[in-house]
């Protein structure tokens, strides 16, 4: 019997070939879409579970809050692990991590930056699942100046060679033995190093202070521990060692400080909840967002739902094309369950079809997909046991899914009825193909509306006045290694025509930066306001185009100015500071009092996520990390190239590292800009697959209508009059499916904006283009089958059967 079901789909497939074309193409791309959103959401949500211990590992964190400065930090002190392992037995193991950030390796003659150099406690490969390739894991960081690499490492330095046993230069300081080789961690992980030194090489002994924060803690806890007991405990740390260094630095104790509104607590963050749920500073690499997470599985779904109205359109819009066929069959003896099975037969075989079709469709497309994700993602057809059974289930949900309804609807006909000609058009089937036609363009429109949106939303940050002016800014990194020699290349590079300013800094937008708290001189020490922390010379604020809102930028006129600070105006109006230029500020940390002199007009340093923190500006004191060039728009390739030179004659061999301030800021939306494209491309993917099953629609009415069409023309119907009677149904369709699609989008979109601390207000523009661009697709998409039918002979119209 399965045989004859078989013969009888392949045979309606290959005879009906138009009707296979938009069902099988319309299935093929929703499911080839559907498969590559999954594939990226569960990338996303299973970051960090290579871990064999994932559910047992937690980062550490601090929560702070010093009068209207409230924040969340990832960053921890390096006595932490110790007093962890040593206080509680809940602790199975702790370890560290630093980050190396832009480290130099040299090996023989040749330097590279490698941006991913941590170093580690020995125990780390105890902690974390990283198998080593080559090395005992117990012993491989057990000694200073010793290194652990990659095998992406391994075969970039050393090709096929066994590096174990050779030494590498590391940052001009330190000859550091490699002693093992690891495989690549997974790209689903919140880090990912090619270099893991010991941490003992940077830090032979521990800094003493519970309050200097500048490496991250991660927490192996013993099976069955309770996280919400552990988590109480873990303050026992705050009142026994932060207690005594806040009374220090702020001269009241712990109690008075929290009964003041002051917070200082840690928190534990699971290890896979890291990416997707964490909300501190200093993170390791951008996190995720679930709420791109519920957009792009709402679009899989809509995706796959658009195409599967296709099929169920389709399928009942055909109903009496084999309204014979269903009462021959019954005639004969079928039963209900019999057709229902052949009817079902047809829509899993045209659903295995699009499954064979998509999945070749998305491996051709997989690396392109990734470039444009910035991801690593494969389809592990073997790894995982459970992916083949999937796509069979899948393949089975879709077919049944499609063809649920048909074949319930087909079956139910009474044969009596059919073999006499009672089986019309049928109202009832006729309302659900308009309802599912609603429901197509109301995805369509709300998809449209969306990707305006958030068109428009990446495109503000662009325009909008974040208080500098980012072009032609050259941005040089690690130029510290210039040490005194920095004002002297400086005056170098302003003898080039091409280059207007030069600035050193420890900072400039887009970057990060350091962080302390202050208060004012003459207020309560608990009125202490977290501000961001940056060092500049006096050519910062021209180099950069900024503007000063009170007062002025450091001067070499004044000597005193190496004692002085600027502030911003977010940070003078925290501290309610008016005529800021006649106050001071206290350094708690340092002891120290600085005379404010100038208030800095607002800048976004951050991203335009995040509103504008409080920041303080210092004088350097020191050689800075930064070196920030303005040039001419004129011939940069050439002043590019003399800058290099003339950084071989003051900094010899040294790795020059460079970028444009443009380029690094971007850095800051590629999540957004990723999502953007995706959001653009499934969009236009949503109307490809609707406008499929509404040409097939559009060709099923006007075959159904023919006879109608002939008579109207034989009475003297215009052209004009027949197309518009055919294309006005799907107006109307298009819209209701408006008046639907308005308010969800804007309620989606609207959660979207609020993670943004600037943004846009969705106005009509949006929506109104978006429900034009439906019109115009949809009648585009009619009109051929309209304009054919309108312009047939009456005589033959009238002669169809």
């Amino acid at each position: 019997m399965f045989r004859n079901y078989m013969k009888i789909a392949l045979r309606n497939l290959v005879r009906e070939k138009g009707y296979a074309f938009i069902n099988i193409g319309g299935l093929t791309i929703g499911i080839a879409s559907c498969i590559l959103i999954l594939i990226y959401i569960t990338n996303e949500l299973t970051y960090d579970r290579h871990n064999e211990k994932s559910d047992r590992i937690y980062r550490a964190g601090i929560e702070a809050v010093f009068g209207d400065s409230h924040f969340f930090s990832a960053y921890t002190s390096d006595v932490m692990k110790d007093a962890l392992e040593y206080e509680f037995s809940e602790v199975e193991e702790s370890v560290r991590l630093v980050s190396g950030n832009m480290t130099v390796v040299k090996l023989d003659n040749q330097s590279f930056i490698e941006e991913k150099f941590f170093y580690s406690d020995p125990n780390f490969f105890r902690v974390f699942t990283v198998p080593l390739i080559t090395g005992d894991p117990q012993t491989v960081l057990s000694r200073p100046n010793t290194v652990v690499i990659s095998m992406t490492a391994a075969s970039k330095y050393f090709g096929k060679e066994n590096p174990v046993g050779k030494t590498i230069l590391v940052n001009e300081k330190y000859e550091m033995e490699i002693t093992g080789v690891s495989s690549d961690i997974p790209s689903n992980s919140h880090f990912r190093f090619e270099f893991l030194g010991s941490i003992q090489t940077i830090k032979p002994e521990n800094n003493p202070y519970w309050t200097s924060n500048n490496l991250y803690t991660y927490v192996l806890l013993v099976p069955g521990t309770s996280i919400t007991d552990f988590g109480i405990k873990l303050q026992e740390l705050v009142y026994k060692y932060v207690g005594p260094e806040v009374e220090k630095i702020m001269g009241i104790n712990i109690d008075a400080f929290e009964e003041s509104g002051g917070v200082y607590s840690f928190f534990l963050e699971a290890l896979p909840d890291i990416h997707m749920h964490s909300k501190t500073d200093n993170q390791l690499e951008p996190g995720g967002n679930m709420t791109y997470i519920y957009f792009f599985s709402i679009i899989a779904a809509f995706l796959l739902l658009i195409a599967c109205i296709n099929f169920m359109n389709m399928a009942t819009a055909r109903y009496t094309n084999r309204a014979k066929e269903v009462g021959v069959r019954k005639v004969v003896g079928s039963t209900r369950g019999q057709l229902i099975q052949q009817f079902l037969t047809e829509s899993v075989l045209t659903s295995i079809a699009a499954i064979i079709l998509a999945m070749t469709i998305v491996e051709l497309i997989l690396p392109w997909f990734n470039f444009l994700t910035s991801k690593s993602l494969e389809i592990a057809y073997l790894d995982k046991w459970y992916f083949i059974p999937l796509i069979i289930f899948f393949a089975l949900f879709t077919g049944v899914l499609s063809g649920s309804y048909p074949a319930f609807f087909l079956s139910s006909f009474q044969p009596v009825k059919i073999l006499k000609g009672g089986v019309t058009s049928g109202m009832k089937s006729n309302r659900l193909r308009k309802a599912l036609v609603v429901l197509q363009f109301t995805i369509t429109i709300a998809l449209l509306v969306s990707t305006f949106i958030v068109s428009t939303q990446l495109n503000y940050w662009q325009s909008h006045d974040q208080g500098y002016k980012k072009d032609g800014l050259f941005i040089a990194k690690r130029v510290h290694v210039l040490g005194e020699r920095q004002d002297a290349f400086r005056e170098e590079l302003m003898k080039h025509r091409g280059i207007l300013n030069v600035s050193f800094s420890s900072s400039v937008p887009g970057y990060d930066f350091e962080g302390t708290s202050l208060h004012e001189l003459g207020k309560p020490s608990e009125e202490l306001v977290q501000t961001a922390l940056i060092y500049t010379d006096e050519y910062y604020l021209e180099t950069l185009g900024m503007e000063m809102a009170e007062g002025r930028f450091f001067s070499s006129d004044y000597g005193t100015d190496n004692e002085a600070v600027v502030i911003n105006e977010t940070f003078a109006n925290v501290m309610s500071l008016e005529n800021a230029t006649t106050k001071s500020i206290v350094f708690p940390h340092r002891n120290m009092i600085t005379p404010v002199i100038g208030v800095l007009k607002n800048v976004n340093f951050e991203s335009l996520h995040q509103n504008i923190r409080p920041l303080t500006i210092k004088k350097l004191d020191s050689p800075a990390y930064l070196m920030t060039v303005r040039m001419e728009n004129e011939n940069i390739p050439a002043v590019i190239a003399s800058i290099e030179n003339m950084w071989k004659d003051f900094a010899g061999d040294a790795p020059f590292v460079w970028s444009f301030l443009e380029e690094d800021l971007l850095e800051l939306y590629n999540q957004d800009i990723r999502t953007g494209y995706i959001f653009s491309i499934f969009s236009l993917l949503a109307i490809f697959i609707a406008c499929l099953g509404l040409f097939g629609m559009a060709s099923f009415t006007a075959e159904k209508r023919t006879k109608e069409i002939g008579i109207r023309k034989a009475m003297g119907a215009s052209l004009g009059s027949i197309y518009m009677l055919l294309i006005k149904e799907v107006i109307i369709l298009v819209l209701f499916a408006t008046v639907i699609s308005w308010p969800v989008a804007w309620y989606v979109m609207n959660s979207w904006l609020e993670n943004f601390a600037y943004s846009i207000k969705p106005g009509l523009t949006a929506f109104i283009l978006s429900t034009l661009f439906a019109f115009i697709i949809a009648i585009f998409t009619v009109s051929y089958q309209s304009r054919k039918a309108a312009i047939a002979n009456p005589v033959d119209s009238l002669k169809y059967e």
